[in-house]
């Protein structure tokens, strides 16, 4: 960690600190949501390509 320039140990100071913090929490995920955050993780995102975003400009534009 003392190697990393000190900025960077900010952000992975405050990371601890959000995790620590998280730990703390009374919100729970129930195995129903779990389940389905695993199942959307597990797949890839699906964004637009340049193509697809282009055309829907072109449509918006009228």
């Amino acid at each position: 960690m003392s190697e990393l320039p000190t900025a960077r140990q900010d952000e992975v100071a405050r990371m601890l600190i959000d995790l620590a913090q998280q730990e703390q929490s009374d919100l729970t995920l129930s195995e129903e949501q779990l389940a389905e955050v695993r199942r959307r993780m597990s797949s890839p995102p699906d964004y637009a390509g340049d193509a697809d975003v282009e055309a829907f400009f072109r449509r918006m534009a009228g």
